[in-house]
This record gives structure tokens, C-alpha cells and sequence, in this order.
């Protein structure tokens, strides 16, 4: 079936990828930011998951049709389905998952939108904020470009889709925003002990730098099939996430 087609599962669509929306499984293609998705949709992260497809204005009841910088009255008008009030008026901002998805002065960074405790990553202003790799403590994340300061290296680290977007030697880790683990990101942090490489040869997870052995092979997670090796695609899978919970994320498989 085609995009935005209706479907039982993942199997049935020309992509091989399925979204669900209102309960409803369709047919979907995976994306990083909305500028991955066709016009008029927009890419949505599943609450309590790590996973993002593309939903289309069509199935939402929402446009999904104004560029970064454009004046909105509301989310749903936005293509990347973000609308904060700024100094400025409303305005559009550019959705994104890894710092390629931002101009050279803007970084990807995780933003606490409102009281409610919604997130989202959008492209943010480098004016101020402390580069990527710099010390910092937990409770500075505010400070660091990404809006994070990760444990595992003590170090503010950029948002990822996968970790050849992280500085060498490291990998891109789940991490929960929020207490209730409703808004799953990717940062780049400590590898695991293993040595092999996206691709490689393994017997088991212990042996991938990425800890995920699936097939025979080093997996890795990913926004996009561009971010896997050849003869694997992104597609849904279950890991151990943050909290000890099982959580649904993108990987090569």
C-alpha cells in the first residue's frame, strides 16, 4: 500500500514502515525532521517510544504547511508541528533531531515548551549556549547547546539519530527528558564495551559498541534508512530503555 494508506501492519506498505495515529496503523516512512517527510506532513515522535514517522495534514485534520520563520496561530499549521510564542510574535521553528538539521549558527536542542512538561527539539540559536563536550553537571543542562548534560561523560552532548552523528568514541544512548519516560531522545554519550561497528559481524550485544547484536549483525539506532548499512533499513524495535522499561525505537534491522 502506499503512503498514508490504512493497514493492518508494517508488512503491507510499499515502505515497509507503519505509523499509528488515533489508533489506527498506517502506512509511514520513518524521518529524522519534517523536511524527511512529503508536504503537508509533519514527523511525529510516539509519546514513550523512540520512534518518528510521518503523519500526514490529511490524517491529523492539519495543515502542516508553513516553513520555519512563517507567523502561526498554532502548531498544527507548522510543518514541523512547532509554534512557541517568542518575542517576536508566533513563529514556526524548524523541528530536528541531530545538529545537521540546523543552519551553521543553530543547534538541535530540547526544549521544555510549557508547564505541562511537553518537550520538543527544535533549532536553537547557538547565542550563549556552552559547545558541545564541555563539562557540566546534572541540573546545567540549560546551559548546554542541546539542552542536556549527559551522565555517562559528565559533558554536555549534541542530540543524535545515530552514532555517526557523535564525536569518536561515542554512541547515541536513549535518555528520558521527563520522569514519566513519555519523551524518549537521543544524545550522544558512553559507548558500550563491545567493539564492533555498525554492520560487523556479533554473536551477542556484548560484542557491538551499540550493545544491540540483532540478525548476526551490529545494529545501531537511526531516524532514517540513510543512517544504516547496506541491506538494512530503519525499522521499529524493542530495546531495555531508561527506567528499566521496554521501549519501541528506531534501529538497522
Amino acid at each position: 500500500s502506499p503512503y498514508d494508506a490504512d493497514c493492518a501492519n508494517a508488512a503491507e506498505c510499499r515502505s515497509g514502515f507503519a505509523g499509528v495515529f488515533a489508533n489506527q496503523p498506517f502506512c509511514s516512512l520513518s524521518c529524522g525532521n519534517s523536511l524527511d517527510c512529503p508536504l503537508g506532513s509533519t514527523c511525529l515522535t510516539a509519546l514513550g517510544s523512540a520512534v518518528s514517522f510521518c503523519l500526514s495534514g490529511r490524517r491529523a485534520g492539519m495543515p502542516f504547511s508553513l516553513a520555519e520563520g512563517q507567523a502561526c496561530r498554532g502548531d498544527g499549521e507548522c510543518r514541523s508541528f512547532i509554534c512557541p510564542r517568542t518575542q517576536q510574535g508566533q513563529l514556526c521553528f524548524q523541528d530536528c533531531q541531530r545538529n545537521a538539521h540546523c543552519g551553521n549558527a543553530q543547534s538541535c536542542r530540547a526544549v521544555l515548551m510549557d508547564q505541562q512538561g511537553n518537550f520538543a527539539r527544535l533549532c536553537h540559536s547557538l547565542v550563549g549556549a556552552v559547545p558541545d563536550g564541555s563539562a557540566c553537571r546534572a541540573g546545567d543542562q540549560v546551559s548546554c547547546r542541546a539542552g542536556f548534560c549527559d551522565d555517562s561523560t559528565q559533558a554536555c552532548q549534541a542530540l543524535c539519530c545515530t552514532s555517526a552523528d557523535c564525536p569518536g568514541g561515542l554512541r547515541c544512548n536513549l535518555s528520558a527528558m521527563d520522569q514519566n519516560a513519555n519523551y524518549i531522545y537521543k544524545f550522544c554519550g558512553a559507548a558500550g564495551q563491545g567493539q564492533g561497528a555498525l554492520g560487523a559481524a556479533c554473536g551477542g550485544d556484548a560484542q557491538c559498541r551499540s550493545d544491540s547484536c540483532i540478525a548476526g549483525r551490529c545494529s545501531d539506532v537511526c531516524c532514517v534508512d540513510a543512517d544504516c548499512t547496506a541491506g538494512t533499513r530503519c525499522r521499529l524495535h524493542e530495546v531495555d530503555g531508561p527506567g528499566g522499561r521496554r521501549f519501541q525505537v528506531s534501529m538497522c534491522k
